[in-house]
């Protein structure tokens, strides 16, 4: 696995001395010391691990069965899945692109003195909570892949039980400490104050929220035509 030299900044920097960080390292770090760990990735490398984040997002948003079953009208189960991986793995290159770009755009507006790939690694980097967040919120969807693996009708859902309840709360709180690793990145790499990146990151939010609630309405949509 590729690997990092970070000198220790902020340790150590007067003994000039370096240490290895490898990707799993900086994964575990940036939950606690995330303006410290992007800070060095910007520095020794900008751009380290985006696509790695991208694709692996993609991929744990394709677990959720709610993208799946809008192409089970017209493929089965296997081709609806590889489908539903490819227009959100599209959709994923394509909302991180231009949310970085808009994040980059705003803070330079707003005095940011960060580089463009800085950004984007920032972005990249606020990553670990929010995916961690992204599989509860898709093991929520658990009884209706079983609907599906059964050959019914995955609509109407249901309501929800107590462990689904329950993980939807765990998962709310990793989304939660993701936002928070978020607006430190961006601190760091637009060198920004507080306020400045969480209103960045919240316009942010905001545009996915309703690029995400209207794909997902589109979906059951496909779903059902010709019905």
């Amino acid at each position: 696995m590729a690997q990092l030299y970070f000198g220790k900044a902020g340790k150590m920097a007067e003994d000039k001395t370096e240490t290895k960080i490898s990707f799993i390292d900086a994964c575990l770090e940036v939950w606690t010391e995330p303006r410290e760990t992007v800070r060095e990735i910007i520095d020794h490398k900008p751009g380290y691990g985006i696509w790695v984040f991208i694709l692996l997002g993609g991929l744990l948003e394709t677990l959720n069965p709610t993208y799946t079953y809008g192409f089970l009208k017209w493929m089965p189960l296997s081709l609806a899945f590889g489908a539903a991986l490819f227009f959100i793995e599209m959709d994923n290159i394509i909302s991180f692109w231009v949310g970085s770009t808009i994040a980059y755009g705003l803070g330079k507006i707003l005095g940011g003195k960060g580089t463009f790939w800085g950004v984007a690694t920032a972005n990249a980097w606020a990553s670990p909570p929010i995916l961690v967040a992204t599989f509860y919120f898709a093991y929520m969807k658990l009884p209706l892949w079983l609907k599906i693996l059964k050959g019914a009708n995955p609509l109407p859902e249901g309501p929800m039980i107590w462990w689904q309840v329950l993980l939807g709360v765990v998962a709310c709180v990793f989304a939660l400490w993701a936002l928070v690793v978020a607006v430190a990145n961006l601190m760091e790499a637009q060198q920004i104050s507080l306020w400045k990146s969480f209103f960045i990151n919240a316009f942010c939010i905001g545009l996915e929220v309703l690029e995400l609630e209207g794909l997902k309405k589109i979906v059951p949509f496909l779903y059902l035509l010709d019905k």
